[in-house]
């Protein structure tokens, strides 16, 4: 059964950096569908079984910054 996480990323300005989050992760097997919005400044991940921290930390470590959406 899929499931989808979506986090607040912040430093996202242009669609280089927009590829550059979708290529990086979907290289995970079990990630379907990366719809990357720099106006809304937003990842949504869709995919089966995801690893919300693993995914958070691979965001982090391309240099962006993911928010808690409560913020």
């Amino acid at each position: 059964m899929s499931n989808s996480i979506m986090f607040k990323v912040e430093g996202m300005s242009c669609q280089s950096c927009a590829s550059r989050i979708d290529t990086t992760l979907h290289a995970y097997d079990n990630v379907d569908i990366v719809t990357v919005s720099i106006p809304d400044k937003s990842v949504t991940v869709i995919g089966e079984n995801l690893d919300e921290n693993r995914l958070r930390h691979t965001i982090e470590d391309m240099g962006f910054e993911v928010r808690d959406e409560r913020e």
